[in-house]
């Protein structure tokens, strides 16, 4: 897991911005060669984009990002296929953000 607090309070929308530059920063030292798809959802003042990857071996990954406009956040799972879709899923799906104040 990966966790940068921004300096200050973006909107969704700039955050969104952000959030999509970091995950697309994070690729090159992590060995990534391609990514499948990106699909991003909105709900309950944050926002999450859910990618697949295949590193440099062809190790597949599903990673999530998420902001809430104050904090970014990426997890991962490596090599999809040692899990169940269930406990990546409840893993990825398990990080959420305090309201912002």
């Amino acid at each position: 897991m990966i966790c940068v607090q921004l300096n200050k309070v973006y909107s969704l929308e700039k955050s969104e911005e952000i959030l999509v530059n970091f995950i697309n920063r994070c690729r090159k030292p992590l060995q990534i060669e391609c990514n499948q798809s990106m699909e991003i959802e909105q709900g309950a003042g944050q926002l999450c984009l859910t990618d697949y990857w295949q590193d440099k071996d062809g190790i597949d990954w599903k990673i999530k990002g998420s902001t809430n406009g104050k904090i970014i956040s990426l997890l991962y799972v490596r090599n999809i296929t040692d899990t169940t879709v269930t406990s990546h899923d409840a893993f990825l799906n398990g990080f959420r953000f305090s309201p912002v104040q």
